[in-house]
């Protein structure tokens, strides 16, 4: 069963074995629906805003949608005791760390409202596990990219501002040139390392 407002996702992009719910995820209405008329054993959760620099300008839409939303997805969930939960987070949540290599102990020290919004989460999941008996897992990853091995879906933002596809689209002739952001990192050129994960090795 897959929610979505289509605010940035696609119709087209759902697989067509799979039952869609055009709807909000801070909709109670929504999900009491969905709920209530499929029997639910999991959730995967992966419905946040997540520009980076849209979260500075507009905070409260990412924690209306990111937390308030988020929130009232567990209430239902527990209302109707489902306790699987998967949870994209991100790397955001650690800011901007003092060692080279991150894992899952580094400290965390977010420094924009997206990455505390997905921090304040964990947090909140990690309370649920306690109270509740909830099972959970978090994704912390930097940038996934990429498109579906038979190229069916892909990327598709618009307007696009992830680096990959504005490549591609410069490759294409479709875009005249490319902006990369940052002159004064610790690297050969002054521009900013990037991580980047296949969304199928995420999936």
């Amino acid at each position: 069963v897959v929610l979505d407002n289509l605010s940035t996702g696609h119709r087209w992009a759902i697989d067509e074995k799979a039952v869609f719910v055009e709807g909000n995820l801070g909709n109670e209405k929504d999900l009491e629906s969905i709920f209530t008329n499929h029997k639910i054993d999991a959730v995967m959760h992966f419905a946040a805003n997540s520009l980076v620099g849209e979260s500075v300008t507009d905070p409260l839409k990412y924690y209306q949608n990111n937390v308030a939303a988020t929130l009232t997805l567990l209430q239902t969930m527990m209302k109707h005791n489902v306790k699987k939960f998967i949870f994209s987070s991100t790397a955001a949540t650690y800011g901007i760390p003092s060692v080279d290599i991150i894992t899952e102990d580094t400290a965390t020290n977010p420094i924009n409202p997206y990455g505390r919004s997905k921090l304040m989460i964990e947090q909140i999941l990690a309370d649920f596990a306690s109270a509740y008996d909830m099972e959970y897992v978090v994704l912390r990853y930097f940038n996934a990219a990429g498109a579906y091995e038979t190229a069916e879906i892909g990327e598709c933002h618009d307007p696009e501002t992830h680096l990959i596809p504005i490549i591609l689209q410069h490759l294409l002739g479709e875009r005249e040139n490319i902006s990369v952001f940052g002159s004064d990192y610790d690297t050969e050129d002054g521009t900013c390392i990037r991580d980047y994960i296949h969304v199928t090795d995420l999936a």
